[in-house]
């Protein structure tokens, strides 16, 4: 379409709801598939049957089929309702198992892009855009989530170690009609023995109100960084849940420090005879007890040396070692 300068533009003309995705749709009329059961008929309207096309997209191997399925709504002899075509598995997606299967596994498994998904797809013979298949997705996941988010809770809850952490990703979000994206804050829970991991968003909440539902619940060792939220746990009232410091936190400190201490050399040291001789860095565990195990054996390791660097510090006393 071209406008008065001659130029073109990308303005929309076709708005049919119905306008195929392939080249080669397949329409089944309603006496293709459905056989009226004994005493219902079909509603009317306007004096004809009331219906609609039923959209469904199926992957085949190496192409894709798009079927159109005229709908129409029966009543029953006992005043009860139904449509001839039952409702999608996936509220407001059109594909079928195989096609939904596809698409996640490429974008979530293979981080392959929306826009090259859609050329995949478009070398099948079906044309979708990238942005419809971005809505799509979308309802998937926000279908998965809310079917398994009950079961997946109650599993994660079993474990009696997390790892926690917070972190800030772009969302979009609605204010005053406009749509825009802005930095809020998500948390993350692994149970890294049970191999689960559970993201938690509360309106971008970094507070609080937004974990400790999760954390009054969870029964034993949860390690964290030192944002001020955690150390709610470190008090009597919670006897039920301890928190233990995060040994990668506790070394950025250690390196941070290098820049300001006279004796860097000394904190330097330290770091290099953890992680080189007494090795409790690389080691790797599905077990809680047997991290402790590793980390004060280090430790002890480490008291034996000959020879330590020594700094002068000062200690004090807010619970981080409870747990040794």
């Amino acid at each position: 379409m071209k406008n008065k300068s001659g130029k073109g533009t990308n303005t929309r003309v076709d708005y049919d709801k119905n306008k195929p995705y392939t080249s080669n749709p397949l329409f089944h009329k309603l006496g293709e598939y459905f056989t009226m059961p004994l005493g219902g008929k079909y509603v009317m309207r306007g004096g004809a049957i009331d219906t609609w096309w039923y959209r469904v997209l199926k992957r085949i191997p190496e192409h894709y089929e798009e079927h159109f399925y005229e709908v129409a709504r029966v009543r029953l002899a006992n005043g009860e309702y139904f449509n001839t075509k039952s409702r999608r598995p996936i509220p407001g997606c059109p594909f079928d198992r195989e096609l939904v299967t596809f698409v996640l596994t490429e974008h979530f498994c293979y981080n392959t892009p929306y826009l090259q998904i859609v050329t995949m797809l478009k070398d099948r013979a079906l044309e979708i855009s990238d942005s419809t298949l971005g809505n799509i997705v979308h309802k998937i996941i926000a279908y998965f989530r809310g079917e398994m988010a009950e079961s997946w809770e109650k599993e994660i809850q079993k474990a009696d170690y997390w790892m926690m952490d917070e972190t800030p990703g772009m969302v979009g979000c609605i204010k005053g009609g406009t749509k825009s994206y802005l930095n809020r804050y998500f948390w993350g829970i692994k149970a890294k023995a049970m191999k689960l991991v559970w993201f938690l968003y509360e309106n971008g909440s970094r507070g609080l109100k937004a974990i400790k539902p999760y954390l009054d619940q969870f029964i034993g060792f949860f390690t964290t960084d030192g944002y001020v939220v955690y150390k709610v746990y470190e008090k009597e009232d919670h006897p039920l849940q301890t928190r233990s410091a995060c040994l990668t936190h506790i070394r950025r400190y250690f390196v941070d420090a290098l820049e300001e201490h006279r004796e860097r050399a000394l904190i330097e040291t330290v770091n290099g005879e953890l992680k080189n001789i007494a090795q409790i860095e690389h080691s790797r565990h599905r077990s809680f007890n047997n991290f402790i195990a590793n980390a004060l054996s280090a430790i002890a390791a480490y008291c034996f040396f000959e020879k330590k660097p020594a700094i002068e510090v000062n200690f004090i006393n807010d619970r981080q070692l409870t747990i040794f």
